[in-house]
């Protein structure tokens, strides 16, 4: 913002509305435009958006054009994002409500709502991401950490010792804390220990981790241990205390999500006491 503050300045302006929009003008009509249908906001047309505000008086259509700074589009809903019918996708401003009328109308055509969205070189890119993530960690916290230990000790001591650890290193992450880093350790950290302690192979860790990563993410629109997804093909929307929904860090912070996690783990473990048999 400290630069755009420059920029207003350099041009004469007031840069205390950059930081203060109330001292922006007012424009007398403000028409919101609402969706016509449920689903997901797939394509936005950047252009015909632009269009609407110069139709608005927002831009200049020649050079002696005046431009009228009440005027304007202000967006309510992004691509990717879940709407329902009456839902409002954005806001117009506009000098007189025949204008606002026109621009709506406009505007409307401007989205394009369906029932998922689906880009396939982005999520391509967030598969591919996802599955070097979890060869890694897999590799690192149950191809090394926990085999050593459990050489060493015990299967249970290994473990305890790879989820907690395997819990804090998300410590770091947005909206993170002692909960998060310990519902990951119980749901993920003992699960994956547990598959790899049963199949007696990386792989099927490795499979649930790049499953569980990209399907949360990418699927089904939930951020990913704190981290906002931008390529989804659903925006699932969850409320309730953060208990339920996870708050900001996802679901993984969820007391449901532990409960499965821990019950798949006691599935898991349940077998390899009985093949030991």
């Amino acid at each position: 913002l400290r630069k755009l503050e420059e920029f207003v300045a350099a041009q004469g302006g007031d840069a205390r509305a950059v930081r203060d929009t109330a001292l922006l003008p007012d424009a007398p009509v403000k028409l919101p435009v609402a969706a016509e249908d449920d689903g997901y906001v797939n394509h936005i047309d950047a252009e015909g958006v632009g269009l609407v505000s110069l139709h608005l008086g927002g831009g200049r259509a020649t050079k002696e054009s005046e431009i009228d700074l009440r005027v304007g589009v202000v967006l309510e809903k992004k691509v990717g994002d879940a709407v329902k019918t009456g839902e409002n996708l954005a806001v117009i401003h506009a000098a007189d409500p025949e204008t606002a009328a026109e621009a709506a109308e406009a505007l409307r055509r401007c989205y394009r709502i369906t029932e998922a969205h689906f880009a396939l070189v982005p999520l391509l890119g967030a598969f591919l991401q996802f599955f070097y993530v979890a060869v890694f960690e897999e590799i690192a916290f149950r191809g090394v950490l926990f085999r050593l230990i459990d050489d060493r000790w015990n299967t249970t001591v290994a473990l305890i010792v790879s989820a907690l650890l395997f819990g804090a290193l998300h410590l770091p992450n947005p909206g993170a804390t002692l909960w998060s880093s310990f519902a990951i350790a119980v749901e993920a950290g003992l699960l994956l220990g547990a598959a790899y302690k049963w199949s007696g192979t990386l792989w099927l860790p490795i499979g649930i981790h790049w499953a569980w990563n990209f399907v949360q993410g990418n699927v089904l629109g939930f951020a990913v241990s704190g981290n906002p997804v931008a390529d989804k093909i659903f925006s699932a929307i969850i409320s309730g205390p953060d208990w339920i929904t996870g708050g900001r860090f996802g679901a993984e912070a969820s007391v449901p999500a532990v409960v499965v996690g821990l019950l798949l783990t006691v599935i898991l473990l349940s077998r390899c006491k009985r093949d030991e048999r």
